[in-house]
C-alpha cells in the first residue's frame, strides 16, 4: 500500500493569490460650472448680452446654463444671435418660463435643451413688428424680404410646438396666447425634455394629453394615482 499523503507533493501548487501585475487607477478632477442668466426686460441690442453669448460659446460639456425668461420680446436679430449661441453650445442649456414669455422670448425658450415651466405664466406667439424708412422701392423690397425671412424662421422654431395651420395663422397676423398648462401640453405632445414646477416631481409621466382635432387649446389633466404608504417601525437594539 502507498501512503496517499505522499501523493500530495506531486500535485501542482496553485497559490491563493495569483502573482499578477497590479491594476493602477488614476483620478481626474473636472470642474463643473452652473451659470444663471436673466432676461427680464425687453430684448435690446446685442451688446447687452455679450457675456451670456460668450459663456454659451465657451462652456464645457459638463456645465449647465440656466436662462430665466420674463420678457415681452424685443430685438429679433439679437434673439437670432442668442439662439445661434445656444445651438452651438457644448453645455446643457435650460430655459425657464417665469411670468411672461412673449414674441422673441418664445424663440429663446423653445431653443433650450430642456425647459422649465412655472405656473401662472403667459406665453404669446405673434408676427414680427417693424418700422422702416427709405425710398419707396427700398421699403417694398425690405418688407418682402422680411416676410419671407420671418416665415422661414417661424417654421423652423415652432415646427415642434405648433401645428402647420397654427404657424400659418401666426404668419398671417394671428396672436396665440397660452397659459402654463397649455405650454406643458404642447411640450409633452412633441416629446420635449421639460419639467413643470406646478406639479409633483413625477408630473411629466403623469400628464394625460387630450388633443382636439380642431387645434383648440386644452389643459393637461393629471392622472389620479393611488399611492400607499408603508409605515416604518423603528426598533431599538439593547
Amino acid at each position: 500500500m502507498t501512503d496517499s499523503n505522499n501523493n500530495n507533493n506531486d500535485m501542482p501548487q496553485f497559490p491563493f493569490f495569483p502573482n499578477r501585475e497590479q491594476i493602477r487607477s488614476f483620478k481626474r478632477n473636472i470642474p463643473v460650472s452652473v451659470y444663471d442668466f436673466y432676461i427680464v426686460d425687453e430684448i435690446k441690442e446685442p451688446d447687452a448680452y455679450l457675456e451670456m453669448i460668450q459663456t454659451l460659446k465657451s462652456a464645457d460639456p459638463q456645465d449647465t446654463i440656466f436662462i430665466y425668461l420674463n420678457t415681452p420680446g424685443g430685438n429679433l436679430y439679437t434673439t437670432v444671435q442668442i439662439m445661434a449661441a445656444m445651438t452651438n453650445s457644448h453645455a446643457k442649456v435650460i430655459t425657464c418660463m417665469e411670468g411672461q414669455v412673449c414674441s422673441a422670448g418664445t424663440f429663446i425658450f423653445l431653443k433650450g435643451d430642456a425647459k422649465l415651466v412655472n405656473p401662472h405664466s403667459t406665453f404669446m406667439i405673434h408676427n414680427y413688428s417693424q418700422a422702416t424708412s427709405g425710398k419707396g422701392n427700398e421699403i417694398v423690397s425690405h418688407i418682402n424680404y422680411m416676410r419671407q425671412y420671418f416665415d422661414k424662421l417661424a417654421a423652423d422654431v415652432y415646427k415642434e410646438f405648433l401645428s402647420e395651420e397654427e404657424i400659418n395663422a401666426v404668419v398671417y397676423g394671428n396672436d396665440l396666447w397660452m397659459d402654463s398648462h397649455e405650454v406643458v401640453r404642447r411640450l409633452d405632445l412633441y416629446k420635449h425634455d421639460y419639467a413643470y414646477t406646478g406639479l409633483d416631481l413625477d408630473a411629466k409621466d403623469e400628464i394625460s394629453v387630450e388633443v382636439d382635432p380642431r387645434g383648440t387649446m386644452a389643459n393637461p389633466k393629471p392622472k389620479k394615482k393611488r399611492t400607499t404608504r408603508k409605515k416604518k417601525v423603528a426598533t431599538k437594539k439593547e
